[in-house]
Formats: structure tokens, C-alpha cells, sequence
């Protein structure tokens, strides 16, 4: 028995996993860094053999360069699915995107917040730059 009450005592203090998070009951905003990923393919080639496209994401969705999506910093706490509004800072230019993925812990040490597919960051002009200040807001439903 006093096994048991210690395991359980045990499990009760041990932190929400990224999958079940303490959610935010009100609207968020980030300010931070965000950089793009997806490599886009050369023309005539077929988007499977393009670097990051295919590979299964964080949220267990397969990443598709073509699709406007985003990964944000765990430490951001936003559940997989949910829909962030992006800005970009210096152009005003905005985006909804449905979370697909996390980013390294690393990233968000040094200002990235987020990191957006070829389509999200082509929508938003950062391709060129390769990262841009954005806000981020998240609005629970």
C-alpha cells in the first residue's frame, strides 16, 4: 500500500506532457523570430524528393512544402490543430496556419518562435530573408 501512494504521489508531480497541455484561457501573443523550412523542389521535380516534405511531423501529420503550416515553440504550449494568427512585423502581411509541428528547445532559447512551411513563409514574403519578426497570437476557442 505504501508503495502504492508514493508511486502515485510520484505521478501527481511529474509535468503535462506536450500532448496534454494546461491550455491558456485567454488570447496569447508571442513577438519573436521565425524562420521557414521545406526546401522547394526545382522545377520538374516531384515534391517527394524535395528535403523536408513527407516526413512525419511532431503531430503525427505527414509536412507538405505546399501546405500553409506551422511549428512553434513547445514552450509556447499550443496544442497540435490549433490555428495561430501570424504577422509579419515589417510588412504587416498576415496568415492563419494550423499548428503541425514543434521546434528544437535551442531555437526558442535564441528568439525563434516559430517556423513556417515554403507556402506559409512565401505568403508572408520571408522567403527571400530566410527569417522575419513575427507576431504570434493564439486564441483559444
Amino acid at each position: 500500500m505504501l508503495k502504492r501512494s508514493l508511486f502515485l504521489l510520484l505521478l501527481s508531480l511529474l509535468p503535462l506532457t506536450a500532448d496534454c497541455p494546461v491550455l491558456p484561457q485567454r488570447v496569447i501573443k508571442w513577438r519573436g523570430q521565425a524562420s521557414w523550412y521545406g526546401q522547394p523542389c526545382q522545377p520538374g521535380l516531384h515534391p517527394s524528393v524535395c528535403g523536408e516534405h513527407g516526413r512525419q511531423t511532431y503531430c503525427r501529420t505527414r509536412f507538405d512544402l505546399r501546405q500553409r503550416t506551422i511549428a512553434v515553440a513547445a514552450e509556447l504550449v499550443i496544442q497540435c490543430g490549433a490555428r495561430v494568427r501570424v504577422t509579419r512585423l515589417d510588412n504587416g502581411l498576415s496568415v492563419e496556419l494550423p499548428v503541425t509541428d514543434r521546434l528544437p528547445s535551442i531555437w526558442y532559447r535564441q528568439g525563434r518562435i516559430a517556423d513556417l512551411s515554403h507556402a506559409a513563409a512565401a505568403q508572408l514574403g520571408i522567403i527571400e530573408a530566410g527569417l522575419a519578426r513575427i507576431e504570434l497570437i493564439y486564441e483559444p476557442d
